[in-house]
């Protein structure tokens, strides 16, 4: 999962270049090389559903949005490692490196929470 290396970029841009996937079907996607965010990789071949918004919020917060994918992929993976505390913390910290709105961001990082407080009994 991770190293002692950190992995930085110097601008949003350079992130979202760092992010390659290809759809696997319907709102499925696989990274196609490894992604390397902070002390974390991901590796090639990690199948991500996107963000796990209900469909009848799609129309504004749709689950494969680019501005949010590199944050989307990191927090899947953490995920799936059980981390979800850390997951919550990266991705908050990646949506606010990429800019996505502060309205978006809370709606998008309260949601995780919420849903990790409810189903895995995490912190709030």
């Amino acid at each position: 999962m991770s190293n002692n290396v950190n992995y930085t970029y110097s601008n949003k841009e350079d992130l979202y270049a760092a992010v390659k996937v290809s759809p696997k079907h319907s709102f499925v996607f696989i990274l196609l090389e490894e992604l390397k965010y902070d002390k974390y990789i991901v590796p090639k071949g990690f199948i991500t559903d996107g963000a796990s918004v209900p469909r009848i919020f799609w129309s504004f917060f749709p689950p494969n949005r680019t501005d949010y994918m590199p944050a989307v992929i990191l927090h899947d993976y953490l995920t799936d490692q059980g981390l979800y505390e850390e997951a919550d913390k990266v991705f908050d910290e990646i949506l606010d490196f990429l800019e996505v709105g502060l309205w978006t961001r809370n709606w998008l990082v309260g949601s995780v929470k919420l849903y990790h407080k409810i189903k895995y009994d995490t912190e709030w």
